[in-house]
């Protein structure tokens, strides 16, 4: 694979932190599944289930100071944490782990679409309006109009691929910005030359 020759991880499924973490996991102290109410409970119950033994839910948690099972929490799984009135600023690696565990098992992988991919398409855009705008300077009132549209409606149309079942994410911000940065640039040189 060409991508990993410059140490790139294209189309590989990221985290989604932004599904609230009790969707996904119930976290039992193991004092609390060795207590008599859940021993007692039916192999039933656990049939349907994932069980994932973890260290996690407090600082020492981990093998060493220097490789602990805690990482820093993401600001997605943050909101959720403010929500609930938790204070943790750290994410375990159980957690982590169940996060995997239940977008395997609903089929929901985030497909991220690399920056470079989509700003190969934003720099062909802003330079045929650079162009456009050079040739026809009585529009670019016009223009400015239309890609002020087309940027909001990209943006509406990325949070919509990203939410519904295809779970895609594109990258909205650069190139949106290079887009931009052509038009500015060809705008204001046709504002100073008139």
């Amino acid at each position: 694979d060409y991508s990993t020759i410059i140490a790139q991880m294209w189309l590989h499924p990221i985290i989604d932190f932004s599904i609230p973490p009790h969707q996904v996991y119930e976290s039992i102290p193991a004092w609390k599944l060795l207590n008599k109410e859940y021993k007692n409970l039916p192999l039933t119950y656990l049939q349907k289930q994932v069980v994932i033994i973890a260290a996690g839910g407090y600082d020492e948690a981990g093998m060493s100071t220097d490789k602990q099972d805690n990482f820093v929490i993401p600001p997605a799984l943050d909101f959720w944490r403010i929500q609930l009135a938790d204070n943790s600023r750290i994410i375990s690696g159980g957690e982590v782990h169940a996060y995997m565990v239940h977008h395997f098992l609903t089929q929901r992988l985030v497909i991220p679409i690399p920056d470079v991919w989509i700003l190969g398409v934003a720099i062909l855009m802003g330079k045929y309006l650079y162009f456009l705008l050079r040739q026809n300077p009585q529009y670019r009132w016009q223009w400015l109009m239309l890609l002020s549209l087309l940027t909001v409606v990209y943006g509406i149309i990325s949070l919509e691929i990203y939410i519904s079942s295809l779970a895609i994410v594109l990258p909205w911000f650069l190139p949106s910005a290079t887009v931009w940065t052509y038009f500015i640039t060809a705008f204001l040189r046709r504002k100073t030359h008139e």
